[in-house]
């Protein structure tokens, strides 16, 4: 379960928050496009595929065999 003290995980986890409304690590696009192609009866799952390093993370929208990259986000890892 998550705490509602967002000052919590900012602390915890280095990070700020964004103020504008479409940064420039999310293009709405992009997700857009790639849910609006996919079979909405069908179950999706979104993965995030981190490297072995834990410096790279790749997020993947998939259903069945089906996968989609999403490239133009920026994603970050935080070691805990």
């Amino acid at each position: 379960m998550l705490r509602e003290d967002i000052i919590y995980y900012l602390n915890r986890y280095h990070s700020e928050i964004i103020t504008n409304k479409n940064p420039q690590d999310f293009q709405e696009e992009e997700i857009f496009k790639a849910f609006n192609s996919l079979d909405k009866s069908k179950p999706i799952e979104i993965l995030f595929k981190v490297n072995g390093s834990n410096k790279e993370c790749k997020v993947i929208v998939k259903q069945e065999s089906k996968e989609i990259p999403l490239t133009k986000i920026i994603v970050r890892v935080f070691k805990d």
